[in-house]
Formats: structure tokens, sequence, C-alpha cells
């Protein structure tokens, strides 16, 4: 009987234990955006027992603590709330590398929701008689903002490609 209730207990006092420690240790807070096993949500909870998440579809996810504990997550609110995020674009491999650059950075600057501290920048990654791939690398202040934000910059990068008639 005493086994079958520690292991019917067990889970719940790795949680509030696990609940207790991130409250000391502060891997993250409310406010802050985490991302657990594929799923990326707003903390809006953190309770001894549970962590809950209010992902971007307004959907609440409960993650108990220790689980949360026991796996690696993502905080994309540390160290600060901005952080950078990438979209790839491939180009024809003949464009020259200087202009295809200047081209996507003026579109990743023109483009609403991109921090101009820290800048956007491009980088060349790889090409091949197919295709030379560029990443459009650019900052964004909350992860709240970044589908919107990356929809700009595609918008902007094939207006920016349009007018240099590519």
């Amino acid at each position: 009987l005493v086994a079958v209730i520690g292991f019917a207990v067990r889970d719940v006092i790795a949680d509030v234990f696990s609940g207790v420690t991130a409250q000391l240790e502060r891997p993250y807070a409310i406010g802050d955006w985490i991302e657990f096993q594929g799923r990326v949500g707003q903390v809006v909870e953190v309770s001894w027992r549970a962590t809950r998440l209010l992902t971007q579809e307004e959907v609440t996810v409960v993650v108990p603590n220790g689980l949360l504990a026991r796996q690696p997550f993502v905080n994309y609110s540390l160290p600060r709330r901005h952080f950078r995020d990438t979209l790839k674009v491939r180009l024809e491999p003949s464009l020259p590398a200087p202009r295809a650059r200047r081209i996507l950075l003026a579109a990743a600057r023109s483009a609403d929701g991109v921090r101009n501290d820290p800048p956007p920048d491009i980088r060349l990654i790889e090409f091949d008689r197919q295709a030379a791939v560029y990443h459009v690398r650019f900052w964004v202040d909350d992860y709240r903002a970044l589908q919107a934000t990356k929809d700009a910059v595609a918008g902007a990068v094939l207006d920016h490609l349009d007018k240099a008639g590519l």
C-alpha cells in the first residue's frame, strides 16, 4: 500500500519541488515567451505544481513543473526581450552577391517590426547551380510580433526584388 501511494504521489512531489526551484532560480517569469516540446507560449502563471502558457492561438497549455525541469526549453525573452530570426531566400546564382545583399538588406530595413538596433544582416549560406541561398537575419522586439514581422520582411523582399527587375 505504501509503495502504491508512493508511486502515485511521486510526480506530484517532483512537480512541487520543481516549482519551488523555478520560483527561486527564475529560468522564466510571467510574461516570458518559452518554447517547450515544439509549443511556444507566453508564461501567464507559475504555481508550485505547473506552469501555464498561452499560445498565439489563444490556447492554454499546462506544463507540469517536473516536466519543465527535466527537459530543455527555449526562453525567447532572456537575456533580452528582443531576439533574432531568419528568413531563407533562394535567388538565381548568377545574381552578383553584393547586389543581392544590398537588395535584401534594403528590404529587411524597410519592413515593419524589424529593429534598427541591432541592425539586420544578410548571409550567403550556400550556393549551387540551381540557387544561391541567403539568410535575411533580423531582430524582433517581442515573440508576439514574430509572425507579423516575418510576413513584413517576406513581403518587402518580394517588393524589392520586383523593383530590381528580379
